[in-house]
């Protein structure tokens, strides 16, 4: 009605759509709140927690990635996604539960996407790990506009005119990736779909900072969570490093994965036009938060997709790096630089986690000094 009176017209979409809810609504009242005493509590046999990618994910989760862009966010996603779908471990994360997957991907085209796919498989073959195709499902919007959905998704979430328009918009978007899920789930006989969104920005039409647009999507992962389709939403970063939007989206998450693109003078050298380095770090661990798996680490792939894990190493390891490649081994020189500054013991450390990740070694060959 709002919007109709705002347009002038009459539209019966919105009409049937708002009986719709009525009705859904009016039905769901109709069912009372259980009544769970102490004693029932202790008793109930609730669905024990499942890991997929341990301690990542479990079966029954809400999460998201994040950081700035080149950051290589969607790769991690998409890699993870993989990894579950095929049973295989995720860098060191053991793959405890396989599942289908779908990779709903809003802005990269199918050409790109299949080509960074391809790219992760590369290590999938040298090294004899399985696949599973027929488990792993993609829907870009190229596949969209080929079968003949020229406009592309449709929002599953979309800003309301005013505080007082109760209408969801974005529901007809939701229910078309639901009703995917339950295809997947249908033509691969199980129950359960691991569902990632990538990104917000290009599926949803909402006004990021204000908290009740972001509210339809998040009771809608949260329902996917609680009927046991795990989901994983890739977002962007804001200027200050943090998720971007109102921070109201983060209340229901387990896990927040945050990326940050590595300065060029704290690199590895990698060969190859395309490669990924990233600090990774732990917004959020609700299942595995104070232990030793949320502390930062780096990520790299190079450009024929393979993954390495390294400390969170510091500018101080870098520098070292750089010295000892360019023939200085002397101790003190090293920890005398003004970019490593370092108590001797601790120097030797750096040293030592450095020759442990192969970063440097006594074998490698000093330059030639001319004179």
């Amino acid at each position: 009605d709002t919007l109709a009176k705002r347009l002038g017209g009459n539209f019966k979409s919105f009409d049937e759509l708002k009986i719709e809810v009525e009705e859904e609504e009016k039905e769901e009242q109709s069912i009372e709140y259980p009544l769970i005493d102490a004693s029932m509590f202790s008793n109930i046999e609730y669905k024990k927690p499942e890991f997929l990618l341990e301690p990542l994910y479990t079966a029954q989760s809400t999460n998201q990635i994040f950081g700035p862009p080149e950051s290589g966010k969607s790769i991690v996603a998409q890699s993870q996604m993989l990894a579950i779908a095929s049973g295989n471990s995720w860098l060191d994360y053991k793959c405890i539960k396989s599942m289908p997957t779908l990779y709903v991907e809003g802005e990269l085209p199918g050409f790109e996407l299949r080509d960074r796919r391809d790219t992760m498989l590369n290590d999938y073959w040298e090294k004899n790990k399985s696949f599973k195709p027929e488990w792993s499902f993609t829907l870009c919007r190229d596949d969209l506009e080929m079968a003949g959905l020229k406009y592309g998704f449709e929002p599953i979430g979309v800003s309301r005119l005013s505080a007082a328009d109760q209408i969801d918009y974005g529901r007809k978007g939701r229910d078309l990736i639901w009703d995917t899920v339950e295809r997947i789930k249908k033509i691969t006989a199980q129950d359960q779909v691991f569902l990632t969104l990538d990104n917000i920005s290009a599926l949803a039409d909402i006004d990021e900072n204000r908290a009740s647009d972001w509210t339809p999507i998040l009771q809608w992962t949260n329902t996917l969570k609680a009927r046991g389709i795990p989901n994983l939403h890739v977002h962007h970063a804001n200027k200050v490093g943090s998720s971007s939007g109102s921070s109201a989206k983060e209340r229901m998450l387990d896990t927040q994965i945050m990326l940050e693109k590595l300065e060029e003078k704290n690199r590895f050298a990698m060969t190859g036009k395309k490669n990924v380095q990233a600090r990774i770090s732990f917004a959020k661990a609700r299942n595995f938060g104070g232990g030793m798996w949320d502390k930062p680490f780096l990520l790299t792939m190079n450009e024929s997709g393979l993954f390495c894990k390294y400390p969170n190493l510091t500018q101080a390891h870098f520098m070292i790096v750089k010295l000892w490649k360019e023939g200085d081994r002397d101790v003190d020189n090293l920890r005398a630089h003004p970019d490593v500054k370092l108590g001797k013991s601790t120097c030797y450390r750096y040293i030592d986690t450095l020759k442990e990740h192969k970063l440097i070694s006594d074998n490698d060959i000093k330059p030639r000094e001319d004179f």
